[in-house]
């Protein structure tokens, strides 16, 4: 049974092997893949298991919110050619992968207008401000 409100990452949180940036990245990523689920239910789980262009555009959204937390914290933009090609590894093709890196591209371009688009980018975003002293 698939849980909507809650996310598996493979590191401890709180552990040295990732630095705090990219916990929060990874976490708030796989957040909007809840988002996604929510908002689409069995529609998303079938387009991500069968249609390689809605992978590629779902996971294509979810690195968006990488790039946006990655530009809060550094004002860096993220290589976006790098991270649409790790779609190589999730069997799409390049088209896919062309599709997804528009949607980066989108990302990036609000970005530097200093807009932030993304659900999870924007609950975590909130949340970071809190405690920004802290971290």
């Amino acid at each position: 049974m698939c849980s909507s409100d809650q996310i598996y990452v493979s590191f401890c949180i709180g552990g040295n092997e990732l630095t705090l940036i990219q916990q929060i990245m990874i976490c708030v990523h796989e957040h909007q893949h809840i988002e996604q689920y929510n908002r689409l239910k069995g529609k998303y789980m079938m387009g991500y298991l069968f249609n390689s262009r809605k992978r590629a555009l779902y996971e294509a959204e979810a690195y968006s919110t990488d790039v946006e937390i990655y530009y809060w914290f550094t004002g860096k933009i993220i290589d976006i050619k790098a991270l649409a090609n790790k779609l190589k590894n999730y069997g799409c093709d390049e088209d896919d992968i062309k599709a997804a890196q528009k949607v980066l591209n989108e990302t990036v371009d609000n970005l530097v207008n200093g807009i932030y688009t993304h659900k999870s980018t924007l609950i975590a975003l909130k949340e970071l401000k809190k405690r920004k002293k802290t971290i």
